[in-house]
């Protein structure tokens, strides 16, 4: 039995919540990013996530990720101030101009992804695959899409520890993926990803004949083996989500939270 990508955390009081209204959550959040580009309003948000990842206990999963999340923070700030002229005074770092305006707007875009990847963490980490199943379908996606996302997250161990296992054997073998240059260490990784390929392959028709065998897809309400029932806190958290995207609507409308008219 292969361990699950990200550890869940069953005993967090986010785990007790609605699968479909967690999931509704988390487009919510993705659409206050857009809404906003200014670093102050994705600034609160992302650190309302954190704080919210500390009482779900979803931060030892985030600490995992930390390293990708800077480097994709770092690298954003970059792209843009090379990529983006601004309308104000620049300042010069060796010799190269920094416009405040295209600053502030990289650190707003660079928070808009880590917060939806911080986001996307809090949902894996307070969510069982069979919760997010039952999530998608009470949201109306379809069945086939629900299983491929869903089927794909537990998928992901399994391949890590294929990679692992192809490595080693290869190791003892007397291979090795060092090289002198970066070309030459794409190279030597040709061998390692034929292997894992054919494995995906292979696995791929073993799935497809149990679908088949298993009539999947013949009804299309299946019925679940734990139902949820709404409860009052849920309906409390959705009006407050509701609400609060209410809210971000109206300030972006009135010119609020954006740095550059634009998304």
């Amino acid at each position: 039995m292969y361990k699950r990508f990200i550890e869940l955390k069953k005993e967090s009081i986010l785990y007790r919540i609605n699968p479909a209204l967690k999931i509704i959550f988390m487009f919510i959040i993705m659409l206050l990013t857009i809404i906003f580009n200014s670093p102050l309003p994705l600034g609160i948000l992302f650190i309302s996530l954190i704080l919210l990842s500390l009482s779900g206990g979803a931060i030892t999963n985030l600490r995992k990720i930390l390293p990708l999340v800077i480097i994709l923070m770092l690298f954003t700030i970059i792209l843009w101030n090379i990529i983006l002229k601004g309308k104000t005074q620049p300042f010069y770092i060796y010799n190269y101009p920094i416009f405040i305006d295209v600053f502030l707007y990289s650190i707003g875009m660079s928070l808009r992804v880590s917060t939806v990847i911080v986001a996307g963490v809090i949902l894996l980490s307070t969510t069982s695959n069979e919760d997010l199943n039952y999530g998608f379908r009470k949201i109306q996606i379809p069945q086939r899409v629900t299983f491929a996302l869903v089927y794909s997250l537990m998928l992901l161990p399994a391949l890590f520890e294929t990679i692992s296992v192809v490595q080693m054997a290869q190791r003892a073998r007397g291979y090795t993926i060092r090289g002198r240059g970066p070309i030459s260490r794409i190279k030597k990784y040709i061998p390692l990803i034929i292997p894992t390929i054919l494995y995906l392959l292979k696995n791929a028709n073993h799935i497809s004949m149990a679908l088949e065998s298993k009539a999947f897809g013949y009804s299309k309400h299946p019925i679940f083996i734990k139902e949820y029932k709404i409860t009052p806190l849920d309906i409390i958290l959705i009006s407050v989500s509701i609400f609060i995207t209410i809210m971000a609507l109206y300030l972006r409308i009135l010119g609020y939270g954006v740095v550059f008219h634009r998304l």
